[in-house]
């Protein structure tokens, strides 16, 4: 996905990867700059952790067809030119489009910065709790709700730097202030 000026957004991301979990209703996105099987599978290894993945539906892309086959998994493609067929996952592309676009105009960045948005606003999506059934996507797949705070994108926050990325003088406060751009993620 590009932005609307037909530039990368940062990092020269070129190119949004969407997974959506059909069992949990979970979704997940990780901006890329290239479409590579390797980068694939460790994408998916980071969000399914030790779970096997038995099959992958995709649009017959090579790239996918290489990470089902890395994977050990059955692999089964969409129908060409039947646009049913792949109605499910274009659905959750349009939703995570129309959830960065609200982000960014709410964070009143500019649209490059849409490959942070996008994984920030899946996240928000899967922990956030169901009015009818009590739980979220991410209850649903891993029994246990989310233990992070639930943090709006572009919000300003203080936060404590690096000592290996920041210069600080011993004069300054020891917390700065930025703009909360979304979670770090860990395996699973």
């Amino acid at each position: 996905m590009k932005d609307w000026e037909s530039r990368p957004g940062i990092g020269r991301m070129t190119d949004l990867f969407v997974v959506y979990d059909l069992a949990t209703r979970s979704k997940y996105c990780n901006p890329t700059s290239k479409k590579d099987a390797l980068d694939t599978v460790s994408f998916l290894k980071k969000i399914v952790e030790y779970d096997d993945v038995r099959v992958m539906y995709s649009d017959n892309h090579v790239t996918l067809k290489k990470a089902a086959k890395l994977l050990s998994a059955a692999h089964q493609g969409s129908t060409p030119g039947v646009s049913k067929s792949n109605g499910i996952i274009e659905r959750q592309n349009q939703d995570i489009q129309d959830g960065l676009r609200a982000a960014l105009n709410q964070a009143g960045l500019p649209a490059c910065f849409w490959a942070y948005s996008a994984p920030h606003y899946c996240h928000m999506v899967n922990t956030r709790i169901n009015p009818d059934t009590g739980t979220s996507p991410h209850f649903a797949r891993l029994g246990a709700e989310c233990p992070s705070k639930r943090i709006l994108f572009g919000c300003g926050v203080f936060f404590i730097p690096a000592k290996t990325k920041y210069s600080i003088s011993p004069a300054s406060m020891r917390t700065q202030f930025g703009i909360f751009l979304g979670y770090k993620m860990g395996v699973g």
